[in-house]
Protein backbone atom coordinates (compact mmCIF):
# COMPACT_ATOMS: atom_id res chain seq x y z
CA UNK A 1 0.00 0.00 0.00
CA UNK A 2 1.32 3.62 -0.38
CA UNK A 3 2.92 4.78 2.67
CA UNK A 4 4.21 8.24 3.70
CA UNK A 5 3.86 10.88 0.97
CA UNK A 6 7.35 12.32 -0.16
CA UNK A 7 8.18 15.37 1.87
CA UNK A 8 7.67 18.09 -0.89
CA UNK A 9 3.80 16.83 -1.98
CA UNK A 10 1.96 17.71 1.58
CA UNK A 11 -1.44 19.52 2.52
CA UNK A 12 -0.53 22.55 3.32
CA UNK A 13 -3.16 21.97 6.41
CA UNK A 14 -0.81 19.24 7.60
CA UNK A 15 2.38 21.18 7.83
CA UNK A 16 1.27 23.00 11.10
CA UNK A 17 -2.20 21.16 12.03
CA UNK A 18 -0.54 18.53 14.89
CA UNK A 19 -4.17 16.87 14.69
CA UNK A 20 -4.01 16.02 11.04
CA UNK A 21 -0.37 14.96 10.97
CA UNK A 22 -1.28 12.03 13.75
CA UNK A 23 -4.63 10.96 12.10
CA UNK A 24 -2.17 10.71 9.03
CA UNK A 25 0.33 8.49 10.96
CA UNK A 26 -2.80 6.63 12.14
CA UNK A 27 -4.04 5.48 9.19
CA UNK A 28 -0.17 4.03 8.16
CA UNK A 29 0.15 2.30 11.54
CA UNK A 30 -1.42 -1.07 10.04
CA UNK A 31 0.92 -1.10 7.21
CA UNK A 32 4.03 -0.44 9.71
CA UNK A 33 3.10 -3.21 11.72
CA UNK A 34 3.19 -5.66 9.64
CA UNK A 35 6.51 -4.36 8.19
CA UNK A 36 8.41 -4.64 11.20
CA UNK A 37 6.51 -7.46 12.40
CA UNK A 38 5.21 -5.62 15.45
CA UNK A 39 1.68 -7.37 15.97
CA UNK A 40 4.10 -10.27 17.88
CA UNK A 41 4.75 -7.49 20.60
CA UNK A 42 1.76 -4.86 20.67
CA UNK A 43 -1.72 -4.29 19.72
CA UNK A 44 -2.66 -1.63 17.23
CA UNK A 45 -4.49 0.47 19.76
CA UNK A 46 -1.27 0.10 22.17
CA UNK A 47 1.00 1.37 19.44
CA UNK A 48 -1.37 4.54 18.82
CA UNK A 49 -1.43 5.08 22.34
CA UNK A 50 2.03 5.37 22.55
CA UNK A 51 2.35 7.67 19.89
CA UNK A 52 -0.10 9.76 20.92
CA UNK A 53 1.95 9.87 24.27
CA UNK A 54 4.92 10.91 21.87
CA UNK A 55 3.04 14.08 20.47
CA UNK A 56 1.87 15.17 24.22
CA UNK A 57 5.23 15.52 24.90
CA UNK A 58 4.96 18.65 22.82
CA UNK A 59 1.57 19.99 23.75
CA UNK A 60 2.87 23.47 25.41
CA UNK A 61 4.75 24.18 21.98
CA UNK A 62 2.53 27.69 21.02
CA UNK A 63 4.93 28.87 18.34
CA UNK A 64 4.06 27.93 15.03
CA UNK A 65 7.54 27.69 13.55
CA UNK A 66 8.61 25.17 16.32
CA UNK A 67 4.80 23.23 15.37
CA UNK A 68 5.72 23.38 11.80
CA UNK A 69 9.26 22.39 11.88
CA UNK A 70 8.38 19.52 14.62
CA UNK A 71 5.87 17.96 12.22
CA UNK A 72 8.21 18.31 9.41
CA UNK A 73 11.07 16.15 11.55
CA UNK A 74 8.02 14.06 12.28
CA UNK A 75 7.17 13.19 8.51
CA UNK A 76 10.86 12.90 7.70
CA UNK A 77 10.79 9.92 10.28
CA UNK A 78 7.47 8.91 9.15
CA UNK A 79 8.94 8.72 5.76
CA UNK A 80 12.17 6.70 6.72
CA UNK A 81 9.98 4.15 8.33
CA UNK A 82 8.17 3.47 5.48
CA UNK A 83 10.94 3.31 3.60
CA UNK A 84 11.98 0.42 5.54
CA UNK A 85 15.71 2.85 6.41
CA UNK A 86 15.19 2.12 10.43
CA UNK A 87 15.92 -1.37 12.07
CA UNK A 88 13.12 -2.91 13.87
CA UNK A 89 14.90 -2.52 17.11
CA UNK A 90 15.12 1.47 16.83
CA UNK A 91 10.97 0.97 16.12
CA UNK A 92 10.78 -1.31 19.13
CA UNK A 93 12.85 1.14 21.74
CA UNK A 94 11.40 4.27 20.41
CA UNK A 95 7.89 3.24 19.99
CA UNK A 96 6.98 0.35 21.35
CA UNK A 97 8.58 -0.34 24.78
CA UNK A 98 9.70 3.84 24.97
Amino acid sequence: GAMAQPLGVVAPAIKSNPRLFFRQVCKQLPALMTMYKLEEIITLPGLRANIADLFRQYADVQSTEAVTLLIHKGREELDLIGKMHKQRHHIVTKYVVG
